[in-house]
């Protein structure tokens, strides 16, 4: 099965997951409703409503809501939206377990008065779990939970999630339906990091960072850019073309090392990874074949490689802000849905984001993050 096939197939599961999830949530509105009748009825029957702060302790003792995890709400604008789930022991990252949009509410244990139990989802993050709200009416919220994130399997590639189905939230969906560029930043974290997640923030647009160990004095900015919503992906820990392409145990040496980082800094590991140099490179001829041999295992192991079909040009030795402006509007004009290559640790480039990102909201495009079930753009391999 190709991978378009597979994405049409997972787009195929997932409807039927989404039409089976309606129907539990229209039983499960109809046996609250039955409840909160029969609470009124009691009541009634005692002559005495709880007071506010019994409704409250009752609640907080009784209804707390654990979230499946897994359940990131990703909007087209980027913007975070509530989903409610029962599911306190789903693993994390399976958003399929407890579908995005899902409501259990046990009005019996709530106590008489209205409540409101709801997962409230952080904005673009693959895996986001959010912080669980309880909420009484009239009592404002309390934060009883903050699970942790990342677009990723917890698990490893190895569990294969993904081919899970995909889920609602999925950025991959709006693909099709939206003008999208997915920003991709190579090589960092480093000491532009903080500056370009500053200015991701300040249009509300989302990312994915591929990236290395190199600056190891920047690694708790890979947290960050999790914590913020951007998809994090594994480039490499070396990035040192000699030492990943000597051969099939070397890379997946280096892959582990950058991993172990990953998962140090967010507690997950990711699915995502782009080749130094992307997968057409040749400068791993010096090893005949090796991209062809791990671009086969990286699919087998159920990880999702990510090159690009439009340029920043910063990858040249000198550029500066305005030909990243121009490079970058020029190349993503070329197609509703651009995977865009830059780097942050080149300054220009950093410098070039406010306002290539005004550009592009004026032209009517959404950035957001990537998933593994997002466009691809493999090239041709050269080796």
């Amino acid at each position: 099965m190709n991978a378009e096939e597979r994405r049409l197939k997972n787009i195929a599961r997932y409807e039927a997951r989404v039409r089976q999830v309606k129907r539990i949530k229209r039983t499960m509105i109809g046996v609250a409703a039955a409840a909160v009748v029969g609470i009124v009825a009691i009541v009634s029957a005692s002559g005495r409503k709880s007071t506010k702060a019994e409704q409250t302790a009752e609640l907080n003792q009784n209804n707390t809501v654990t979230p499946g995890a897994g359940t990131a709400a990703v909007s087209a604008t980027g913007t975070s939206e509530a989903v409610t789930t029962s599911s306190a022991s789903s693993d994390a990252g399976t958003t399929a377990s407890a579908g995005a949009g899902t409501a259990s509410s046990s009005a019996a244990s709530a106590g008489a008065g209205a409540v409101s139990s709801s997962a409230q989802v952080d904005t673009g993050v693959f895996g986001t779990v959010g912080r669980t709200i309880v909420m009484a009416a009239n009592e404002g919220e309390k934060v009883v939970n903050t699970p942790k994130y990342i677009w990723a399997s917890p698990k490893g590639a190895t569990e294969g999630n993904v081919n899970d189905p995909v889920p609602e939230n999925d950025p991959s969906l709006m693909e099709g339906k939206e003008k999208i560029i997915y920003l991709t930043f190579d090589d960092g974290p480093g000491k532009y990091t903080e500056q370009l997640l500053g200015i991701l923030k300040k249009h509300n647009a989302k990312a994915t960072f591929f990236v290395t160990n190199q600056f190891p004095e920047y690694q708790n900015l890979i947290k960050s850019e999790a914590e913020e919503g951007h998809s994090i992906a594994v480039h490499s820990y070396l990035h040192d073309y000699k030492t990943i392409y000597a051969g099939s145990d070397q890379y997946w040496d280096d892959f582990e090392k950058m991993q172990q980082v990953i998962e140090d800094q967010t507690g997950y590991r990711t699915e995502l990874v782009r080749f130094p140099g992307g997968s057409s490179n040749t400068i791993s001829r010096f090893n005949p074949g090796i991209m062809t041999e791990l671009a086969k295992e990286v699919e087998e192991k159920g990880y999702t490689f990510i090159d690009w079909n439009a340029s920043s040009g910063d990858g040249e030795a000198h550029t500066s802000r305005e030909s990243v402006i121009s490079d970058s509007e020029k190349q993503c004009s070329y197609s509703d849905t651009s995977v865009l290559l830059c780097h942050d640790i080149k300054q220009s480039t950093v410098d070039a984001m406010d306002e290539f990102l005004t550009w592009g909201e004026q032209n009517g495009y959404t950035f957001l993050p990537m998933s593994p079930h997002s466009k691809a753009c493999h090239q041709k391999i050269n080796n």
